[in-house]
């Protein structure tokens, strides 16, 4: 091993690096090396990750209700381009975000016009990029447990006063414990039975799996009242009333739908009404 002698002329730190220039005989030798741990990249980490996070939420949720529950003709659009970012290769799709977020994107213009600065190699551009790749993993899974809760508990909800983004922040606080309302009513009047638990009103205990106590739905003071099973769902609800009657009277069936409300819904067919209409 050859061996070779040299002089130091500077030695310089900053931001956690330790520079030492030796000079030698066959010129300038540049040494660079860690002077102290640089928890930089770690902090920037740390930091998207939260502001990505804290972003989705209050943007994929209600991104995710509005695909679920919505009625705009542009719901088949918008989830395409939710999508795009995972039909896309990691390659174009970073292509298109510097196209876009560059000083002369559509993007990074306004930013340009608006603060001064590129978003490109900036962090905010790095938050921007990362919500948009993560926006998909975060809307589909909310779109699909949105559109697993009955519609029925959402109309319960709106006739109950409660408005859309009540019933939105009810669903999101709640979560799947809410797929359970329907089956409430049968559990509580005694027609289904629950895997465990216990009913207890006014005292009297209804439903105890640990005690094996299971009162039959007769001996349960109780009111049950069927809504999906009581109308003909191949006829109106003119039809329905009017089918149950010995002399058939078309303005005394129009009397009781007036009774309750249906009159300017007297020719559609049992699966567009909501439950309270066919309750």
């Amino acid at each position: 091993m050859n061996t070779i002698k040299g002089t130091v002329v500077s030695v310089n730190s900053a931001n956690g690096l330790c520079e030492v220039e030796v000079k030698t005989s066959l010129g300038s030798v540049y040494a660079v090396r860690m002077n102290s741990l640089d928890i930089t990249p770690f902090w920037l980490t740390l930091e998207l990750s939260f502001w990505t996070t804290l972003i989705l939420i209050f943007l994929g949720i209600p991104l995710a209700y509005f695909l679920a529950h919505g009625r705009s003709k542009w719901i088949s659009l918008v989830e395409a381009l939710v999508s795009l970012p995972l039909v896309l290769p990691p390659t174009v799709l970073s292509f298109y975000l510097l196209l876009a977020l560059n000083k002369e994107g559509f993007i990074g213009s306004f930013w340009y016009r608006l603060f001064g600065k590129q978003l490109v190699f900036h962090f905010e551009g790095i938050l921007i990029a990362s919500v948009i790749y993560s926006l998909p993993m975060m809307v589909h899974p909310l779109t699909a447990s949105f559109r697993s809760v009955s519609k029925n508990l959402i109309e319960a909800s709106y006739t109950l006063g409660k408005s859309k983004w009540e019933t939105l922040i009810s669903l999101c606080a709640y979560g799947y414990s809410s797929l359970l309302c329907p089956h409430l009513g049968g559990v509580w009047s005694g027609l289904e039975e629950p895997e465990e638990g216990s009913i207890e009103v006014k005292g009297e205990v209804w439903y105890d799996s640990k005690r094996g106590i299971n009162l039959p739905p007769q001996k349960r003071d109780v009111s049950f009242v069927f809504q999906d099973y009581v109308l003909f769902p191949n006829m109106s609800p003119f039809e329905n009333i009017a089918f149950g009657m010995k002399k058939k009277d078309p303005q005394k069936v129009m009397e009781l739908l007036k009774l309750v409300g249906l009159e300017q819904l007297k020719d559609k067919k049992p699966s567009v009404l909501s439950d309270k209409n066919r309750g």
